[in-house]
């Protein structure tokens, strides 16, 4: 998928993009029954906290979480070969995750920047980006996502832990979020049909709400990373499911790869 240099522009001065009905019907059928599989595992890979779930490093084929279809998405032109447009060839997976936010209680993600957290891990510079996948119809009271458009351009702010239910989070400051919003433009949701994609930049300031919809949302996220921007690797890091220590760069696959990882895991 050849992005046009108005894409390019919006991604450089808005810091995201969005793409509507990147995926068919039958690869989110796919990518949904594997995402059945892998929350069903028993495996530190797969996080539980009241409301919410996620599961970690589908992007292998290894490890407990290995997934053929999610090794191929993560390779795909629609995914990788749009983040190598925007931050350059030789890139990896800093890490993936699917998020499944259940109906009605699903708990809200508060105002952050990626790089918040991957700072912490000493990624050297903010030059990640992060693709989502929509595996449901979401709206925004749903608990779709929402992005700061031109936030990424004021650099890495301070973050703060804040305590949302069981689930530990580190947010933007409020007063900084506050005079943020009070100077840039409006909050955007990454709203859409199934088999929606987007792509944000790492410093791009986002959040989620609470879902109050009756359907549950699960949505997929994989963190590129160049790598020669990869953090050094420590005997204290985060686990490896949430800081990849596979730097070597991604090949790109065909672009019907992923319905042939389905047909083999037959």
């Amino acid at each position: 998928m050849q992005l046009t240099e108005a894409q390019r522009k919006q991604f450089d001065d808005e810091g995201y993009l969005i793409f509507p009905d990147l995926f068919t019907a039958n690869e989110v059928a796919i990518l949904k029954r594997e995402t059945e599989r892998l929350a069903a595992l028993e495996t530190d890979h797969v996080f539980r906290a009241g409301d919410i779930a996620t599961v970690y490093r589908c992007h292998e084929n290894d490890g407990p979480t290995a997934s053929g279809p999610y090794h191929a998405t993560a390779r795909l032109p629609r995914s990788l070969g749009i983040a190598e447009q925007l931050l350059g060839q030789g890139l990896y997976v800093y890490n993936s995750k699917i998020n499944l936010k259940k109906a009605i209680t699903g708990s809200p993600m508060l105002w952050h920047q990626d790089y918040g957290y991957w700072k912490l891990d000493r990624m050297p510079k903010a030059q990640a980006a992060t693709f989502m996948i929509a595996l449901n119809d979401v709206d925004e009271i749903s608990g779709g996502l929402y992005v700061i458009p031109g936030s990424h351009r004021r650099g890495a702010l301070r973050h703060k832990p804040v305590m949302v239910g069981p689930h530990k989070q580190i947010a933007v400051e409020r007063e900084t979020e506050i005079e943020l919003m009070n100077d840039l433009p409006p909050p955007v949701p990454l709203t859409g049909r199934a088999g929606m994609g987007a792509i944000f930049h790492c410093s791009i300031i986002h959040g989620s709400g609470q879902n109050l919809s009756p359907r549950d949302r699960w949505q997929v996220y994989i963190a590129y990373n160049p790598v020669h921007n990869a953090p050094p690797q420590l005997a204290h890091d985060r686990p490896e499911y949430m800081k990849s220590r596979n730097t070597a760069p991604l090949a790109l696959a065909a672009d019907d790869a992923l319905l042939k990882a389905a047909r083999a895991g037959a």
